[in-house]
C-alpha cells in the first residue's frame, strides 16, 4: 500500500498535504481547520501602521498570545501610572511603587508610530479628530461652518472652527496631528473673532460716558431711556475712531441700586459726577 505521506519524486498539480497529528481530547478544530494549516499556537499577523513622524510601516502582533487591543488598553494603563509618578516625584511626593509603569524611553517609541495613540487630551477631542479623518476619507472636503458637516451627532464644522481660533492652546502633538493628518491651519487674525469686553472694559466705558454726559449737562439725573454715544478707539495703533451708543440711563439706575454692593473706589467715581444714590 502507498505511503500518502510521501511524494513518488514526479511533481504533483498541487501540494500534497502532510497527515496532522492525532486529535486532542476537547480540540474542537474541524477537518477543514486542519486541512487549512490553522493551529492555536501563537501565529504572526501584521497590520499597516498609520502615518506618523515614523512614516508608514507594518506593525505585527502575535495572534492566540495577547490580543493587540488588550495590549494597548495595558500599554495607556502603564503610561498614565509612569505619567503619575513623573509627577509625583516633580512634586516631591512619596512614590510607594514603580511597578507596572511604563518609561518615558518606551513611552516616546510608541509615540514616533503613533503620536495618539495615548492621548493626554479629551477623549471629546480625540472622537472628533477621528469623526473628521473618517469624513475626509470618504472623499469629502474639510467642513469649516457651523453646520456644514455632522457626522454621528458632532458637529465637524464647530470643530474644526474651534481648533483654528484655539490653535496656540493645542499641545505640539494636537498640533502636527491637525495640520499633517487633517490639513487644518491655525486661523489667521483677521479670521479669529474680536475678544469679548470684559465687564470692567464695559464699566469703563460707561463711565466714561456718564462723565460725557455730566461735562454736558451738569448733572447725573439721566432719564432711564436715555442713550448716550462716545467716540472710543482711535488710540494710535491703526484703529480708527468709532462711536458707541451705550444705555446709560439704564446704566446709572442700575449703579444706584446695587450701590451697597460696589467697590468703595467705583462708588467715589462715581459720586464725584453727580450720582444721586438716593
Amino acid at each position: 500500500m502507498p505511503d500518502r505521506g510521501r511524494s513518488s519524486g514526479a511533481v504533483p498539480a498541487h501540494p500534497v498535504l502532510k497527515p496532522f497529528p492525532p486529535r486532542r481530547r476537547g480540540s474542537h478544530r474541524s477537518p477543514r481547520a486542519r486541512a487549512a494549516g490553522r493551529t492555536r499556537g501563537p501565529v504572526l499577523f501584521s497590520v499597516p501602521r498609520p502615518s506618523g513622524p515614523g512614516g508608514p510601516g507594518v506593525l505585527q502582533f502575535a495572534r492566540g498570545a495577547v490580543r493587540p487591543r488588550d495590549a494597548s488598553k495595558n500599554a495607556r494603563v502603564a503610561v498614565r501610572k509612569g505619567l503619575e509618578i513623573e509627577q509625583r516625584r516633580a512634586e516631591g511626593l512619596p512614590v510607594e511603587s514603580s511597578a507596572g509603569a511604563m518609561t518615558r524611553k518606551r513611552r516616546e517609541q510608541l509615540e514616533v508610530i503613533d503620536p495618539s495613540w495615548c492621548p493626554n487630551w479629551p477623549v471629546t477631542w480625540q472622537r472628533c479628530f477621528h469623526l473628521v479623518h473618517q469624513h475626509l476619507d470618504a472623499g469629502q472636503t474639510l467642513p469649516t461652518v457651523v453646520g456644514e458637516a455632522v457626522r454621528q451627532g458632532g458637529d465637524l464644522g464647530r470643530w474644526v472652527t474651534s481648533v483654528r481660533h484655539g490653535w496656540d492652546q493645542l499641545t505640539p502633538v494636537q498640533q502636527w496631528m491637525c495640520e499633517q493628518i487633517l490639513g487644518i491651519t491655525p486661523a489667521t487674525e483677521a479670521e479669529k473673532p474680536k475678544a469679548r469686553t470684559s465687564q470692567a472694559d464695559k464699566w469703563a466705558m460707561h463711565y466714561a460716558a456718564a462723565q460725557h454726559f455730566y461735562a454736558r449737562e451738569g448733572h447725573l439725573t439721566v432719564p432711564r431711556k436715555h442713550i448716550e454715544t462716545i467716540p472710543t478707539g482711535g488710540d494710535g495703533d491703526g484703529q480708527a475712531q468709532q462711536d458707541v451708543a451705550l444705555k446709560l440711563g439704564m446704566w446709572i439706575d442700575n449703579q444706584r441700586r446695587r450701590g451697597a454692593a460696589l467697590a468703595p473706589e467705583r462708588v467715589e467715581q462715581l459720586s464725584r459726577v453727580g450720582m444721586r444714590w438716593a
